[in-house]
C-alpha cells in the first residue's frame, strides 16, 4: 500500500461503522484517471481535502472489461457492472486500461472514506509520516 497513515488507521474505531465524510465523485473517466485521497486531488485537477479512502464503486459503461487499481494492485471490471469494493485503506485509485473501449469516458468512478481531520480526532493522533504504508 502507498500512502495511507497507517498509526492512525490501526487506532481507528471499526472502519465499517465510520462514517464517510470524504466523496468524491467523477463522472465520465478514462484510462489515465488517477485520484489520491491522503493528496487530495487527481488527474482531472478537482482536489478535495485530505483523507483515507475505504470504499470504491466503479459503474462500467464502455462496452470492454476495464482495468483500474487500487494502490497499484490492478482489479476487471466488466461491462455493465457496478462493482463494489471495500478493501484495506486506500490512497490511490486509477484506471489503467480501457482498451477497445467502444464509449470512450464512459466510467464512472465514486470514492468515499474519512476526512484526515476526522481520523485526528477519533484517533487524537497526527499522521506519522515515517509509518506510512
Amino acid at each position: 500500500m502507498t500512502g495511507v497513515p497507517w498509526n492512525i488507521v490501526h487506532a481507528l474505531p471499526n472502519m465499517a461503522m465510520l462514517p464517510r465524510s470524504l466523496t468524491p465523485s467523477f463522472i465520465g473517466q478514462d484510462a489515465g484517471f488517477k485520484y489520491s485521497m491522503v493528496g487530495g486531488g487527481g488527474s482531472t485537477g478537482a482536489g478535495n481535502t485530505s483523507g483515507i479512502g475505504f470504499d470504491i464503486f466503479v459503474k462500467n459503461k464502455s462496452g470492454v472489461k476495464i482495468i483500474c487499481a487500487i494502490d497499484g494492485n490492478p482489479i476487471s471490471v466488466l461491462d455493465g457492472e457496478l462493482q463494489s469494493i471495500s478493501t484495506v485503506p486506500y490512497d490511490t485509485f486509477e484506471i489503467t486500461d480501457t482498451t477497445g473501449a467502444v464509449t470512450p469516458n464512459a466510467v464512472d468512478v465514486f470514492l468515499m472514506g474519512l476526512q484526515m481531520v476526522d481520523c485526528v480526532n477519533y484517533t487524537k493522533l497526527q499522521p506519522n509520516f515515517a509509518v506510512w504504508g
